[in-house]
């Protein structure tokens, strides 16, 4: 797990991004339309999965870069698949620094005004700041941004967060961006904003963690043993009880309240 309880803010970000990724541009192809979808998973990890069209605009088209920073000491890149298809040969792994890699995706001479439809995924390990919350409340910190080091025309980012949480975003979006919220996903959807300049900002999310549901289970069975048996033994411990019972349930719900939550 990564507890880091110093808050970074969105224009850390930025920075951040601006500073791994410099000023390199690459115009040999242009992103009709790019699908970055990210999942947030346990312990701070996250999966993305990339959907793109490019189109080339040089004669021959041979590969295909798509670079990984890795904000933490921590951070790894692992499990990428690239599907394949009649335009794509394979793929490799390149070092650029130790906390920037790139995939290069070799494709098969893709001709000037060609398209292609590239679809790959990975994993980076502990991407997010987490912190606890309260004995089963956990808090992600997910910094997310796209730089456009090529020509993008339409984009959409996905943020998938996990159910039933809780969650706000920091960023340098205008106040008129499409920002989509469906059941545990976040779009953001654009296709001005990449013209001018880059996109950055944190998800912060507040969920339960997985010791929750056992615990509320079991809390809510000896509660309701304890019930039970003083019904039953009703004549031996008095009417008395009765009238302890909201009371000992509604302390029971504030530390409830008191232990799941800051």
């Amino acid at each position: 797990m990564n507890e880091n309880s110093q808050l970074i803010t969105q224009g850390d970000v930025a920075l951040s991004y601006r500073t791994l990724l410099g000023e390199v541009r690459n115009d040999n192809y242009s992103q009709i339309r790019l699908i970055n979808e990210h999942y947030l998973l346990d312990e701070g990890h996250v999966k993305r999965v990339v959907d793109v069209v490019i189109r080339s605009n040089v004669a021959e088209l041979t590969v295909f870069h798509w670079r990984v920073p890795l904000h933490s000491n921590r951070s790894k890149l692992s499990g990428i698949r690239v599907d394949q298809n009649h335009g794509i040969k394979s793929y490799r792994v390149v070092e650029e620094k130790d906390s920037l890699k790139r995939i290069d995706i070799a494709l098969s001479n893709l001709k000037k005004g060609e398209t292609l439809n590239i679809k790959f995924e990975y994993y980076v390990t502990y991407s997010c700041n987490t912190r606890a919350k309260g004995v089963f409340v956990k808090e992600f910190l997910y910094p997310f941004a796209y730089k456009p080091v090529t020509d993008t025309k339409a984009l959409e980012l996905r943020l998938h967060i996990p159910r039933n949480a809780n969650f706000r975003i920091d960023s340098n979006l205008p106040a008129n961006e499409s920002l989509i919220v469906d059941k545990n996903r976040i779009i953001i959807a654009t296709e001005e904003k990449f013209s001018t300049g880059d996109i950055s900002g944190i998800l912060h999310v507040e969920h339960r963690t997985q010791a929750y549901a056992p615990f509320i289970s079991l809390f809510i069975g000896i509660l309701f043993t304890c019930i039970v048996s003083v019904i039953q033994y009703k004549a031996f411990f008095g009417t008395v009880y009765y009238a302890l019972l909201p009371v000992l349930s509604l302390a029971a719900i504030l530390l409830a309240k008191k232990l799941f939550s800051e």
